[in-house]
């Protein structure tokens, strides 16, 4: 089996290990019943200390199956099509609306379509659970052609919000790392590099909304870390799509502003080296543990 351990290399942020001594463990359930634990270590700064306190004070897990490239990449997408089909007709006969359904055949201008709709949704979980499920189709539909592309989000109950520091918007980065932790998107909308990823022409501009809070969500990445020049190249697209677009109007900040928080926000990464085979069959994240040290 690939050992695969922080690779890091030129353009990636500047984060170190913390001194605090504690460490946070995911524990995993694979298919076949057995569990893995996946032991994090936070990074020295601001965000890292943000998260690992909210994850103290709450890590209750709302959404415990959001675990995409795992397993049968063809079987997940079918069943994700499925269940997102399906909260979309709760919706429907609750609100008495009209929302499509999504199709395999069309289904990022699907999903795209259904987004619009959340700008008169209210903050009530039928809809947060078709955010999400909305946001895993796409990832499956985007890595569905790939190999090695495993990750885990993990959405908590009546998890507190911290408005991120000014210090901390200079870690944002389009760059993934394999073994790396990062604050998850806690808002309701889209952020710009999922803007830009989508090529999302139909929301509206209440969906645009820069990461600016943090909570003790999570996004657990074990695909390949990002190439340097790849990451390059498209940083330059999504500079002429942000002009294109004049995301500046709808955001109020100016391409080049922190931020604009685009990209993803490092807080911890893997302890101990890890064989991408292991990962094979990971179905859901069963509990969060902190760890208190020495």
């Amino acid at each position: 089996m690939r050992l695969v351990w922080d690779q890091e290399v030129q353009g990636s942020n500047p984060c170190t290990p913390t001194n605090i001594m504690k460490t946070v463990t995911f524990t995993i359930e694979k298919i076949d019943g057995t569990l893995l634990d996946l032991e994090y270590v936070p990074f020295d700064n601001p965000h890292s200390k943000l998260w690992l306190r909210a994850l103290e004070e709450n890590n209750n897990i709302q959404w415990s199956e959001r675990v995409y490239n795992l397993n049968d990449s063809k079987q997940e997408l079918n069943d994700s099509i499925a269940t997102c089909n399906s909260t979309i007709e709760k919706i429907n006969s609750k609100f008495k609306l009209t929302i499509p359904n999504i199709t395999v055949s069309n289904l990022q201008q699907d999903v795209n379509h259904v987004h619009t709709f959340f700008v008169e949704s209210t903050r009530e979980k039928l809809w947060d659970e078709l955010n999400w499920q909305l946001h895993g189709l796409e990832i499956l539909d985007r890595n569905k052609n790939k190999k090695s592309q495993g990750q885990i989000f993990l959405e908590l109950q009546d998890k507190e919000h911290y408005d991120i520091s000014n210090l901390s918007f200079k870690y944002f980065t389009t760059r993934k790392i394999f073994g790396y932790c990062y604050a998850n998107y806690s808002h309701v909308g889209r952020h710009i590099f999922e803007m830009y990823n989508a090529q999302d022409h139909e929301a509206h501009d209440e969906h645009v909304i820069p990461m600016n809070k943090i909570s003790g969500s999570s996004y657990l990445w074990f695909g390949n870390t990002t190439n340097w020049m790849y990451d390059k190249i498209r940083k330059f697209k999504i500079k002429q799509w942000f002009t294109k677009n004049k995301i500046n109007e709808i955001v109020g900040m100016k391409w080049g502003n922190p931020k604009l928080a685009i990209g993803w926000l490092p807080v911890a990464k893997l302890k101990d080296k890890l064989s991408t085979g292991t990962l094979i069959g990971c179905k859901k994240v069963l509990k969060i543990t902190i760890n208190k040290g020495q």
